[in-house]
């Protein structure tokens, strides 16, 4: 080993687990100020923790891009196009400002490939200062998707083949991944163009982040934006896939290390398999590596450095046969938590937004919580750091613990860390309301074991109220009191697993805009109260309270927003079953909420996307005197 490579290496190995209260502690101005001399103390400097959780979130944003169908249409799997500029700043607003930056204009890139529409997507924002005095840590920012058009981004990332390329950097012996190469050379032209009608032109600032095939693109985006005189602002990317050969990581680190210690911070933890992808010892990462050793813990990391400089540290120096594939088949022994979107290591993370930067619920134990937080945080801005529902079922650490550990294999990995970190309490969603207080002296009545105003096999129709999801309950009582203490709440539907022999079952509750419906095998409907008559609307007084409930939500996300989308999808298209919600897809979503959760993915988009749509419902006009208020329900929930 060379010795003026001796000092550096002693450093990287003196480098302990990181945490997330020393990015606090280490600042810039010391940085600037030479205080800090070793490589791996000027890159702790650099590396904060609002500013990583700020990327993580955008690149996060990126997955709500339109595709080849309407949102409504798709799962819903694909935002939608108008909306998504001001979704992605209404969302992206609390770890933004965290980060001490907000999000001014944003323009979309958007291309087709492999004959399907919206396969390729990126966003350009313009990034405006939190902070008085001080301008924005770059002047624009590239947000990139990761692989979520099928089958046009699988053939991408099939295509491994190395390209060469000549740059006035590296004339020579540069070489690229061929998909990933092909598709950045479509998006380019409409990058360039959209970053010179946010004022970002040759010369300015830009950042670029993105997640698995986005951080991919984000890290190609770099080296070539860097080539054409684009100032590459200090980046984060999330589990990367490895990019280019050897040489060509060699020029992209002398290119963007010329005024800083790394040149990208590129983010990984625990055992995840992509960020070895493609498995070719010619293909390289570039960046500084951080590499968390839990799925949801931000508190521990470990600064590596590059793959050049650290070939065998996190992610990258985890047995291959201790890696998780994406799509699961991993033995059990491995504990990689499922697959992906919606579990395993790839996807789950400690820095994304409900620790999950594919699947808006942050959850894998029930398919219908996506769609219903896709729809609020995708549709309608909501903040993304309200969408977990459930904890992650993906490992809470790495090491695999050494009794869990298949016959044959090692029982330590080759590196480091500490004990495995507890699970997290399960998190919940923050109702739309206020749970009633108990009133002093009331007395409670038991509730007898056979009710006549509950009806079997019979469900409450439009399942569901917007900004409510499916849940688990004990009973059809626990599920009727569940109603009892939600703001317009009058219905609700309890479909029993006994059959299954299971307890519990699952619950869902609908307003006073909604009507029973026989035929749902199982399933048991009743009103809000037994105790008196559920009242009887005509359909006009429907359509008024249900203004009126839009309203109220409305003032708890994001009304501009709101209204948009009923634009979309045209408005309220009569309460009870809609015509693009017909009752086979309502037998379908209770029954596959069980078996199949695809079936129950679309039947249920495509009725938070009419849920959603009230626009008819408030051309109607103010709340009628004959219904009540959320505030008066409330009241009489206390005297009931």
């Amino acid at each position: 080993m060379p010795l003026k490579q001796l000092p550096l290496v002693m450093v990287l190995l003196a480098a302990s687990l990181g945490s997330a209260k020393h990015d606090h502690a280490v600042s810039a101005k010391g940085l600037s100020q030479g205080k800090f001399q070793s490589p791996a103390a000027r890159a702790a400097a650099l590396y904060r923790l609002p500013m990583v959780k700020a990327f993580a979130a955008l690149s996060k944003l990126a997955y709500c891009g339109p595709g080849p169908m309407k949102p409504w249409l798709s799962g819903p799997r694909y935002g939608d196009a108008e909306e998504m500029p001001k979704v992605v700043g209404a969302s992206c607003g609390p770890y933004c400002e965290e980060a001490g930056f907000r999000l001014g204009t944003t323009l979309l890139v958007s291309r087709g490939d492999h004959g399907q529409k919206n396969a390729d997507f990126a966003f350009v924002s313009q990034l405006e200062s939190t902070q008085k005095g001080r301008p924005p840590f770059a002047q624009c920012i590239i947000s990139f998707r990761g692989t979520w058009v099928s089958p046009a981004n699988n053939k991408v990332n099939g295509n491994t083949s190395l390209v060469e390329f000549q740059t006035p950097s590296c004339p020579s012996g540069c070489k690229v991944v061929g998909g990933p190469y092909a598709m950045w050379n479509r998006m380019e032209p409409d990058i360039l163009k959209q970053l010179d009608a946010l004022g970002c032109k040759t010369g300015s600032t830009i950042a670029l982040t993105g997640h698995s095939l986005g951080a991919q693109l984000a890290s190609i985006g770099m080296f070539f934006l860097s080539e054409k005189g684009y100032d590459i602002a200090l980046s984060f990317t999330f589990e990367q896939p490895k990019p280019f050969n050897k040489k060509a990581v060699e020029v992209f680190e002398q290119v963007l290390t010329k005024h800083r210690p790394v040149s990208f911070f590129r983010v990984t933890h625990t055992n995840d398999k992509v960020v070895t992808y493609p498995g070719h010892s010619s293909i390289y990462q570039p960046g500084f590596q951080v590499w968390y050793e839990s799925s949801t813990s931000d508190a521990k990391y470990k600064l590596c450095g590059t793959q050049l400089e650290a070939p065998t540290c996190g992610s990258l120096g985890i047995p291959k046969d201790q890696l998780c594939n994406m799509q699961g088949g991993n033995p059990e022994w491995l504990m990689c938590g499922g697959s992906a979107p919606m579990g395993g290591p790839h996807c789950i993370s400690p820095v994304a937004p409900a620790l999950n930067f594919c699947s808006m619920a942050g959850s894998s134990q029930v398919s219908i919580n996506f769609l219903t937080s896709y729809s609020a945080t995708c549709l309608m801005g909501n903040a993304l750091a309200n969408e977990a529902v459930f904890p992650t079922s993906s490992p809470g650490a790495w090491p695999i613990p050494p009794n869990k550990t298949k016959a044959g294999h090692p029982t330590t990995p080759s590196l480091l860390v500490g004990a495995p970190a507890p699970a997290p309490p399960p998190v919940r969603m923050p109702p739309l309301h206020k749970s009633p207080k108990k009133v002093p002296g009331a007395k409670s009545k038991s509730m007898p074991g056979h009710v006549d105003c509950f009806q079997n096999d019979t469900y409450a129709t439009p399942l569901g109220m917007y900004g409510h999801m499916v849940s688990q309950e004990e009973s059809a009582f626990a599920c009727q009191k569940r109603c009892q203490q939600t703001a317009y709440c009058e219905m609700f539907s309890f479909y029993s697993w006994k059959s299954m022999q299971l307890p519990g079952g699952t619950c869902e509750i609908t307003g006073g805009w909604g009507d029973y419906a026989p035929g749902m095998a199982g399933s048991v409907a009743g009103p809000k109260s037994c105790r008196k008559s559920r009242p009887r609307l005509s359909q006009a007084e429907k359509t008024a309270l249900y203004a009126n409930y839009m309203q109220y939500v409305g003032s708890q996300l994001n009304p501009q927003l709101t209204m948009g989308y009923e634009k979309k999808t045209g408005g309220l298209m009569g309460l009870g079953v809609p015509e693009r919600f017909s009752l086979g897809q309502v037998l379908c979503l209770s029954f596959s909420m069980l078996v199949v959760g695809a079936c129950a993915s679309l039947a249920a988009a495509r009725a938070t996307g009419r849920l959603v749509g009230a626009r008819s419902a408030r051309g109607a006009g103010g709340p009628m005197a004959t219904l009540m208020t959320a505030q008066e329900h409330d009241l009489e929930r206390l005297v009931e």
